[in-house]
């Protein structure tokens, strides 16, 4: 089995990228001293007491750490934590929402607030800003096993439709949930394989659907997509 075909070919998560892995390769897509370490998930970065930026490609994760921020050259690490991995229960509508990442060196203090930038999936009222304390941000500083989830009511942030940027000064694993009065769907993100449809006229048509497991909740009609074979797609589908 090649790389194509052993992309996840259907995934439907509470999450944008929570278990799912990016299979694109990079050439040295950050400048400066920098070692790429997992395409996909993780990027380390020296910094220096210029500052730097990173982000990981096709995931809208982003570190800013401004001049200053730190007193010396240091290796910094950011990673997404899969879904598997997260050790979350399903709260509320909103949670496993948004990306959880870890931060290392763990508990590392900053001059400066560094801002993390992180993705969500859901579709957010038009009003979403006049609403009071519309973020809780959660960090845990665990060592090792599962985290251990507190919520950081000191944190600032600013959150946006379609992501949130948190203002730190210590490093930990870091995430966010979204209060669920300003929420008015999710966007679930499918990945298929191309390469693995067959068609005589070079396009085929598949056929997408999905239902919510809970009380109350009905199937969902199924979705109609022509398809290239040998390329990959990705479409959007709003649960309310």
């Amino acid at each position: 089995m090649d790389e194509l075909e052993s992309v996840i070919a259907e995934s439907v998560d509470t999450g944008i990228y929570s278990s799912i892995t990016s299979t694109s390769h990079f050439e040295n897509p950050f400048v400066g001293n920098e070692e790429q370490l997992t395409p996909d998930l993780k990027v380390a970065v020296t910094v220096t007491v210029k500052g730097a930026h990173m982000h990981i490609p096709d995931t809208g994760v982003e570190l800013d750490i401004p001049a200053g921020a730190v007193r010396h050259k240091q290796l910094i690490e950011m990673t997404i934590i899969p879904f598997d991995k997260q050790f979350a229960p399903i709260a509320n509508f909103s949670s496993n929402s948004s990306v959880v990442v870890e931060l290392l060196p763990n508990k590392a203090i900053f001059r400066l607030p560094v801002h993390l930038k992180l993705p969500h999936c859901l579709q957010l009222k038009t009003n979403y800003k006049e609403i009071k304390n519309p973020v809780k941000v959660f960090v845990s500083h665990h060592e090792a096993g599962p985290p251990v989830w507190e919520e950081d009511a000191s944190a600032k942030c600013t959150l946006e439709e379609d992501h949130c940027v948190i203002h730190l000064k210590r490093f930990c694993w870091v995430k966010y949930e979204i209060n669920d009065k300003i929420v008015v769907a999710k966007r679930l993100k499918v990945f298929t394989a191309g390469k693995s449809l067959h068609a005589n006229d070079c396009i085929a048509e598949i056929e997408v659907g999905y239902h919510m497991d809970l009380p109350g909740r009905e199937e969902v009609h199924l979705l109609f997509m022509a398809v290239i074979p040998n390329k990959f797609i990705d479409f959007e589908i709003n649960v309310c």
